[in-house]
């Protein structure tokens, strides 16, 4: 009598996104949050600066960032996410 082998269960294919976006979110927010601090004490003594006049520039991104998420939601519930992607997509692009 043989025994059948079971197969392990497949992965969705929606976990392996989610740890893709996951792994990427943790490099990019790991930038944003703490690359400032390698690059601030070069760019104040670059331009002659002040800390907190170096700071600012950071303060209003993430100030930005915090009224643009609720907008950014409500318009992703109200549409969908591809009004949003394409939006972002074709913004300004700085040369």
């Amino acid at each position: 009598m043989s025994i059948k082998a079971k197969k392990p269960p497949k992965i969705f294919f929606g976990w392996w996104t989610v740890i893709a976006t996951g792994l990427l979110g943790l490099g990019i927010t790991g930038y944003y949050a703490y690359g400032i601090s390698a690059l601030f004490k070069p760019i104040a003594a670059e331009f002659g600066f002040s800390r907190a006049v170096t700071s600012v520039p950071s303060a209003i991104g993430r100030l930005e960032g915090g009224i643009e998420g609720p907008v950014v939601g409500w318009i992703t519930d109200k549409f969908g996410p591809k009004w949003v992607v394409l939006g972002a997509s074709s913004g300004p692009v700085w040369h």
